[in-house]
């Protein structure tokens, strides 16, 4: 700039300069900002209410899952689903136990009795133990049955038989008498007796050698195959022949939670599922096997039908197995009455006699000594005769 130059001349800062590499302005350090009352208000309202909004749809999935829930239950408690599961199980189960006690009365005469059954995979077993006048209870009849899965042999046993015909001579058969018949009761008394289809086809008591293998071949079939079981549920749910007329309550059974119903009949429908029957594979397996037709015509004359029941279940509340049945009819003037308790899936221990005796056998030793009786009978007779 010259003296006498009083004008100003921008100076080039080196920054600028070309080539040179220009400098960062300083930077100024940052000012917090300070929310305001407005900001700070706007910035809590989105969470309070989503809060209260999550709590809402919460609550109401929560009031869904209840309803869902209650009418689930209620689908799963009604009468005719306990009933139906009820069927389902019973058909399925392989093992189990039931006792029961039965009366019947007539003309004043009341005959009362008990059973205990007992199944598994392999046997059943039923004991009955009859007393034909309450009046009297020394009179009892003693039986039990046993019978195998495996062959065609069942077995029988009579116990207590010197005892029994005691009490029904009143006390006043004679020693002799008695003596002359206990050949006959060792024979019988507490002695498993085996029989076999052969047998009772050759004893005349039955026709047809194998329908005790092909009913049993049938019962297996239902017990270990789902698709047998549903064909047979599946056609009771199209023909629901029993049906829940009265619902008794709730009922502690043997420890058991259950629901106490009161059944009726139709038995239209029950004509219709019988008819049904025949179209079912099982049925016709059976049929086959037997070589016999299963006859489903209603031949039930209008006066043997007009009978007086009542029938009773409870049902297990939660997996709805049937734990008693109770059954009560009047029929020409005989009043029956029987309630059996049942345990299912229980798996009983049942022992198949090893010290049994033949059928066939027993029946020869007992005919022998009868006539060996006879004969001495007639000998007594004679000489009686002949002495007078």
């Amino acid at each position: 700039m010259r003296p006498d130059d009083h004008s100003i001349t921008p100076e080039i800062e080196p920054s600028t300069a070309p080539g040179a590499i220009p400098k960062e302005a300083p930077q100024q350090a940052p000012v917090p900002s300070q929310p305001s009352l407005s900001s700070t208000i706007v910035s809590k309202k989105p969470s309070f209410f989503r809060k209260w909004r999550a709590l809402l749809i919460s609550g109401g999935v929560l009031v869904l899952a209840l309803v869902a829930g209650g009418i689930a239950y209620a689908v799963y408690q009604s009468p005719d689903n306990v009933m139906l599961g009820a069927l389902s199980g019973w058909l399925a189960e392989k093992s189990g136990t039931a006792k029961g006690a039965l009366t019947v009365t007539k003309d004043g005469t009341t005959v009362t009795g008990t059973m205990n059954i007992q199944s598994n995979s392999g046997a059943d077993q039923v004991d009955i133990e009859l007393q034909p006048d309450s009046s009297k209870p020394d009179q009892k009849f003693k039986l039990s049955v046993l019978a195998t899965h495996n062959d065609d042999a069942f077995y029988v046993r009579l116990s207590d038989v010197a005892a029994t015909l005691k009490s029904y001579a009143g006390g006043n058969m004679s020693p002799e008498a008695l003596a002359a018949l206990q050949p006959i009761i060792d024979k019988v008394d507490n002695t498993w007796i085996k029989v076999t289809d052969q047998d009772l086809k050759d004893l005349g008591i039955a026709q047809n050698d194998k329908t005790t293998k092909c009913s049993r071949d049938m019962m297996s079939k239902i017990q270990s195959d789902a698709g047998t079981r549903n064909s047979l549920v599946d056609l009771y749910k199209k023909y629901p022949f029993v049906k829940v007329s009265k619902q008794l309550g709730e009922e502690n059974v043997n420890g058991t939670a259950s629901l106490h119903y009161q059944l009726a009949g139709d038995k239209q429908v029950a004509a219709s599922f019988a008819k049904g029957l025949k179209d079912l594979q099982f049925i016709k397996d059976y049929e086959s096997c037997t070589g016999q037709q299963i006859s489903t015509d209603d031949t039930t004359s209008e006066t043997s039908m007009a009978t007086d029941g009542t029938i009773e279940v409870w049902i297990s509340k939660w997996d709805h197995h049937l734990t008693r049945f109770f059954v009560k009819t009047t029929d020409q003037g005989a009043e029956t009455a029987i309630k059996v308790d049942l345990s299912l899936g229980t798996n009983p221990s049942i022992t198949t006699p090893t010290d049994s005796r033949p059928v066939k056998d027993v029946v020869k030793d007992v005919q022998d000594l009868f006539t060996s009786l006879m004969q001495q009978a007639a000998t007594s007779s004679d000489t009686s005769t002949i002495q007078s």
